[in-house]
C-alpha cells in the first residue's frame, strides 16, 4: 500500500495505491511505507540438487489450495499418463501438478511459476494421453532465445492464433507468418519521428486528467486503485494516438474497458480449458450459446467491434491519400486528426480491407492497453518498495523537466534523457513480462 508518491510514477503525494488485500489505514506523511508480507523464505534449490532461480517480490503470493474431489484425481492422473509413459524419452522434466492449477479463472502464469520454482527453465505440462496436448513451458533464456529469435520459422502460433482469432482475428499478434510480413512493413513507418513527437503532447495531456482525478481522490480521503487508474489512461491515449478518439475512461466507467478486459480473460480461459466447446454451434458460439460466459463474450466482443467500425468508417469518409514521404511531412504539431488510423487510412499502396484494418486496431487496442497499464502497476508496486530508487526517478524527471511553475510537458528528446526512468521501466518489464507467457 504506497501511502506517498510524486508525478514522476503518475501519483500524487497523499494517494494509497491498493496492490494487496493488507492495507494500511494510517494517514502518510513523509514516508514510503508498504504492507508487510509474511512468508517464509524461498528455496534456492529443488529436492534433487538444481538450483531455483526466483524472480520479483515476495508480496505476490498464490491462493491457497483447495480442497480437491474424486474426479479431480482421477483426472490429475489420466491427464499425466502421456507425459509419464507415452513420451517420457525426451529427457525433459514432467511436472506433476493438479488439475485445479490448470483450470479455472486464476491467472495461468501463477502455476506455471511453482512449477517452474520445482521443475526450473524447462519442462513439460500434459493436459492429456495425445501429444497434441502436451506442452514444453521454457523460462530459460537460451531456450527461449532459440524459439522466438534464432528458429522462429520452426514454431507456428498454433493454439495462440487460434485461441486469438475470434477477438484479433489476424491482427499482428496472432498473424501467420505470411500476413505479418504484408502488415508490419505497413504499420511500422506510422510511428516516424513527427508522430511520436506530437504524441508526447498526447501522452501528457491524458495524465494530467489523470492527476486531476488523483488530486480529487486525495481530497476525500479515497483508496485508489492504481491498475484501475493505469490501465484507464492507458486506453484514454491508445484512443487519442490510434484513432483519436476520447475514450474518457479516467473519469467515466468505460464499457470498451470493460469488453476489452473481459475478452483478454476469456482467451486466457480457452487456453486451459480441455475441450474446445465454444467452436459447437449453440453451445458455444455468438449470443445465443447456451453457455452464460459465451453470452457475455460475445456481447462483449460486439461493443468492440462496433467501436472499430464506427471509427473506421469515420476516418475513411475524410480519405486523403498521399505517399509515404508526404505523410511523414505533415505538420503533426497542427493537424486536426494525428492519430495512426489516418495514416494507415490515408497511406497510398499500404491500403487493405475494413477486416484486416480491424485486426490490426483491435490488437492495439485490446493487447496495448492492458499490457501497458500492468507494466506501470508493477513498477510503481516495486518502486515503492525501494523508495531509494523511487527518489533517484523523480529527481531525474525534476532535473529534466523542472519544477515547480518551470516544470514543462516533456518532448521526444526529453524522454530520450530520462534513462533512469527507463531502465526503471525496464527493470519492471524484466520481472514482471507482459503478457507473461507467449505460446508457440
Amino acid at each position: 500500500v504506497c501511502q506517498q508518491h510524486s508525478r514522476s510514477c503518475g501519483l500524487r503525494r497523499g494517494v494509497r495505491m491498493v496492490l494487496s488485500n493488507e492495507q494500511d489505514t494510517k494517514p502518510a506523511k513523509e514516508a514510503i511505507t508498504f504492507a508487510p508480507v509474511v512468508s517464509s523464505p524461498p528455496a534456492t534449490h529443488s529436492a534433487d540438487g538444481r538450483p531455483l532461480f526466483h524472480t520479483g517480490t515476495a508480496a505476490v503470493k498464490g491462493d491457497p489450495v483447495e480442497p480437491s474431489g474424486l474426479m479431480d484425481n482421477i483426472l490429475t492422473v489420466v491427464f499425466q499418463i502421456g507425459g509419464h509413459f507415452l513420451w517420457a524419452n525426451d529427457n525433459a522434466q514432467l511436472a506433476v501438478g493438479h488439475i485445479g492449477d490448470l483450470i479455472g479463472d486464476k491467472p495461468l502464469f501463477m502455476p506455471l511459476y511453482k512449477y517452474f520454482r520445482q521443475f526450473g527453465g524447462v519442462y513439460k505440462l500434459s493436459f492429456a494421453p495425445v501429444p497434441q496436448a502436451t506442452f514444453y513451458v521454457l523460462s530459460d533464456p537460451l531456450a527461449v532465445k532459440q524459439v522466438l529469435s534464432l528458429r522462429p520459422a520452426d514454431f507456428d502460433k498454433g493454439l495462440l492464433a487460434e485461441i486469438l482469432k475470434p477477438i484479433l482475428g489476424k491482427g499482428l499478434i496472432p498473424a501467420d507468418q505470411e500476413t505479418w510480413k504484408k502488415r508490419r512493413p505497413v504499420i511500422q513507418p506510422g510511428f516516424h519521428k513527427a508522430w511520436l513527437n506530437r504524441m508526447t503532447t498526447t501522452f501528457s495531456d491524458c495524465s494530467e486528467v489523470m492527476m486531476t482525478s488523483l488530486d480529487g481522490s486525495v481530497a476525500a480521503g479515497e483508496i485508489v486503485n492504481m491498475e484501475e487508474k493505469f490501465n484507464s489512461v492507458s486506453l484514454d491515449i491508445i484512443g487519442k494516438a490510434v484513432f483519436n478518439y476520447d475514450f474518457g475512461s479516467v473519469t467515466t466507467e468505460s464499457p470498451v474497458i470493460k469488453a476489452a478486459y473481459a475478452c483478454l480473460k476469456e482467451a486466457e480461459h480457452r487456453s486451459t480449458f480441455l475441450l474446445p466447446y465454444w467452436n459447437v454451434p449453440v453451445l458455444g458460439q455468438g449470443p445465443s450459446s447456451i453457455v452464460p460466459r459465451q453470452r457475455e463474450f460475445a456481447g462483449h466482443l460486439r461493443v468492440l467491434n462496433e467501436k472499430l467500425e464506427e471509427m473506421i468508417t469515420l476516418a475513411r469518409s475524410f480519405k486523403n491519400e498521399e505517399d509515404l514521404e508526404a505523410l511523414t511531412a505533415r505538420d503533426y504539431s497542427n493537424i486536426k486528426d494525428p492519430s495512426l488510423l489516418r495514416f494507415l487510412v490515408d497511406l497510398r499502396g499500404g491500403d487493405c480491407d475494413d477486416k484486416q484494418l480491424r485486426d490490426d486496431l483491435m490488437t492495439m487496442l485490446v493487447a496495448g492497453h492492458e499490457t501497458t497499464g500492468s507494466l506501470l502497476t508493477w513498477t510503481a508496486f516495486e518502486l515503492a518498495q525501494h523508495p531509494e530508487e523511487m527518489r533517484k526517478v523523480q529527481e531525474e524527471i525534476d532535473r529534466v523537466l523542472g519544477t515547480g511553475a518551470d516544470r514543462r510537458q516533456p518532448t521526444l528528446d526529453d524522454i530520450r534523457n530520462l534513462s533512469y526512468t527507463r531502465l526503471a521501466l525496464a527493470e519492471g518489464l524484466r520481472l514482471y513480462p507482459q503478457p507473461p507467457i507467449l505460446l508457440r
